[in-house]
């Protein structure tokens, strides 16, 4: 169910807009952690941060949205300081460099920490560490690699085999007996897995809501959690419930076809699987530091 938000902007109220346009307004700054909001059923108007704080639905779909506004935007500024340093020319004024102290021909350049008057050498250095800056900062929104996708993908798989073998006494669902399969005839074999086919059932639709309702919501199974690794959409935005179910579809059919469509990643430039491509959704890395709260 949508939400309708208000927030304050210039001191004026704006709104009403759904959870989408809500969430896309955080990325792109124009909400910010302190920006006062407001929908039915809260008392009064509060600090974003304030209103989502312990609702399961929002609080961390909201942290994520800040997190990649902090960043995007960091690589804005950068970018837009290599773009002056870059075209700046050179000798306007005759004054001691700011950074090496020599007298000659200097410019003025705007960085994000201030303005400098910087002569041709020190304008090349100063240009450079802002590229590295720049580097950095596109790294807090790096793609998840394959190998840490397919460890998310394994202690999924051990936590979902917990809660089943946990359940089979409460729903008296039978499972498997390895030790028997080791010991039966390759024609028996056959006989003996088609005689767990509602187990497999089971699991399949277990498996299906898990993905659906913990992306939908929390925009990561436990495993990627654990791997601090997030889905989002082409845009940014968190995958939302209906990501969640699509992306949970095209898993199960990737599991039908012995894996096939988590090998695609291998070969897309994005590591993106089967189920990526059918949702339009991204995996991403979120860098340690990235837990700290915004002020």
């Amino acid at each position: 169910m949508q939400t309708n938000w208000f927030y304050a902007q210039s001191g004026k109220e704006k709104g009403p807009v759904d959870d989408e346009a809500f969430f896309a307004l955080i990325r792109e700054g124009v909400i910010a952690a302190d920006t006062q909001v407001w929908r039915k059923g809260m008392a009064y108007w509060q600090p974003l941060t304030e209103a989502v704080r312990g609702d399961e639905a929002y609080e961390s779909p909201v942290q994520e949205c800040l997190e990649i506004a902090l960043s995007l935007a960091a690589v804005a500024t950068v970018q837009d300081a290599v773009q002056v340093a870059s075209s700046a020319p050179h000798g306007k004024r005759v004054i001691p460099c700011s950074m090496c102290g020599k007298p000659g021909p200097v410019v003025e350049l705007n960085f994000p920490e201030g303005g400098s008057w910087l002569c041709a050498d020190c304008q090349q250095n100063a240009l450079q560490g802002l590229k590295n800056v720049l580097t950095q900062q596109q790294q807090q929104l790096a793609l998840a690699g394959f190998l840490p996708r397919v460890a998310a993908f394994f202690l999924d798989c051990i936590l979902l085999s917990i809660l089943l073998w946990g359940l089979s006494p409460v729903l008296n669902i039978p499972l498997p007996d390895i030790e028997k399969m080791l010991r039966l005839q390759p024609e028996q074999m056959s006989k003996y897995v088609n005689s767990f086919q509602s187990t497999y059932i089971l699991l399949a639709m277990i498996t299906f809501i898990y993905r659906a309702l913990l992306i939908g919501f929390w925009n990561a199974t436990l495993g990627m959690r654990l791997l601090r690794l997030r889905v989002i959409r082409q845009d940014g935005a968190p995958a939302g419930i209906q990501g969640g179910l699509i992306r949970a579809f095209g898993a199960y059919i990737s599991d039908e076809f012995l894996g096939i469509g988590y090998l695609i990643a291998l070969f897309d430039s994005e590591r993106r699987t089967l189920q990526d491509h059918v949702a339009k959704t991204r995996v991403v890395r979120i860098p340690p530091n990235s837990s700290q709260k915004p002020e």
